[in-house]
């Protein structure tokens, strides 16, 4: 079961950041259920577009770890993506 809630809070971040870039509306109820996953268990560490906080801001990093796949695996397996990083399994 823990790998289903982490591979529906990586779909929902993702879908939130892809809403975001793109400016869709059609997957609104979506973005809005990534908002609060991530207002739970990422703006402790995170923020988008106000600055490195314990974790890196997170404006743009889509395009900066090479694409959606890539930041669904990272969200997924953080430690296994990146060996050694500070960044928790969810």
């Amino acid at each position: 079961m823990a790998t289903t809630v982490r591979q529906l809070v990586a779909l929902a971040l993702l879908a939130g950041a892809l809403l975001l870039t793109t400016g869709g509306s059609a997957a609104g109820q979506l973005a809005d259920q990534g908002q609060a996953i991530f207002e739970q268990k990422c703006t402790s560490c995170h923020t988008l577009g106000g600055g490195q906080l314990v974790g890196p801001d997170l404006e743009g990093v889509i395009e900066r770890l090479g694409g959606a796949d890539q930041v669904r695996a990272f969200i997924l397996a953080p430690d296994q993506v990146r060996p050694g990083t500070a960044m928790p399994n969810l």
